[in-house]
């Protein structure tokens, strides 16, 4: 009985039944009239297509890393150091007093109280490098109590971003060495996760030399110019958020992004053939495009879009029920 009734109820809402398999007319539940299904349908129509040069982030030059990695020398300095770490302070300035007392050794700390989020087992800082130890610490005012730490001296209780650690300095500062290889992988990681707004201007002011460059000659020479290769993208409509009514952008080919980016969707679409766009940034690439063409592909088939709009309708109608105060956890129960 109870059973009947739930399923009445959800019928009446979401009903797929049909009187007709063939005119497919709804009994119950949410309906589309033609008219919706039209203007949906319609708004898929216009279709544009594009020439797309796109320079990626992830090549920046080891040489633009190393200017950097000069430029802010202290940021990969490397320290040694070992660390103690636990959730309450009172514990670490426990912890810190008794090893000062000579009543625990610092190892022994390390291995029977601390906490190793920052450190291996043995109690070994893991990354030394100044802006790792920067990005643990809570305060970065703190740094240079780190940083200056002397061998075999011991830090006073530091909050890190997770709990409070107590530093013990076991080696000499190394200063960084930008003629080697790893220093600069290490200094384009770091650029890569900490300054991609760096990163980006450098490739958008390429990409604008790449601009002017096609304006003054063609887009094909520009790209035969900055070794760049050329992608043609085929006619794809505005789908932002890459609903169901439309094809899907995750199938265009280094256009994929545009679906989350309304910005670009803005910069693409409002070209005019043959119109060069200025650079933007598309994912983790920056983007000069050219639109190619503008068709309009006439839908007749308005069905097409009627079964995503039931299923549209029916999302929302759940989201709108399931937000209601009156319902509690144990709803479909």
């Amino acid at each position: 009985e109870g059973q009947l009734i739930y399923s009445r109820y959800i019928d009446d809402l979401f009903s797929t039944s049909q009187f007709s398999s063939a005119e497919k007319i709804k009994v119950y539940g949410t309906k589309c009239s033609e008219a919706e299904k039209q203007f949906i349908a319609k708004m898929g129509e216009e279709k544009h297509t594009f020439e797309v040069a796109a320079f990626s982030t992830e090549n920046y030059p080891a040489s633009e890393a190393v200017e950097y990695g000069k430029n802010n020398a202290e940021k990969f300095a490397k320290y040694s150091l070992s660390v103690i770490t636990v959730d309450d302070e009172s514990e670490a300035k426990s912890i810190l007093k008794q090893i000062n007392a000579n009543e625990i050794t610092f190892e022994d700390a390390v291995s029977e109280k601390s906490q190793k989020y920052y450190s291996s087992a043995d109690g070994a800082f893991t990354g030394g490098y100044s802006y790792q130890i920067e990005n643990a610490i809570d305060n970065t005012d703190d740094l240079a109590k780190l940083t200056g730490l002397g061998k075999d001296t011991l830090s006073e209780v530091i909050r890190t971003k997770r709990g409070y650690s107590i530093f013990k300095g076991t080696g000499d500062k190394v200063a960084a060495d930008f003629d080697n290889e790893e220093t600069v992988n290490v200094v384009l990681s770091y650029m890569k996760q900490a300054e991609k707004g760096i990163i980006e201007e450098y490739f958008t002011k390429v990409a604008a030399d790449f601009t002017s460059e096609a304006a003054i000659t063609s887009f094909d020479k520009a790209c035969a110019k900055f070794n760049v290769e050329k992608k043609d993208i085929a006619a794809f409509p505005i789908n932002y958020a890459n609903t169901e009514f439309y094809a899907k952008t995750t199938d265009v080919e280094d256009a994929s992004a545009i679906s989350s980016n309304a910005a670009a969707y803005k910069t693409m679409f409002s070209l005019k053939i043959d119109e060069i766009s200025a650079p933007f940034i598309l994912g983790n690439k920056i983007v000069v495009a050219k639109c190619a063409g503008i068709q309009n592909d006439t839908v007749t088939d308005f069905e097409t879009v009627a079964e995503p709009l039931y299923q549209a309708n029916q999302t929302t109608m759940q989201n709108t029920i399931m937000a209601s105060d009156k319902v509690v956890d144990n709803f479909f129960a």
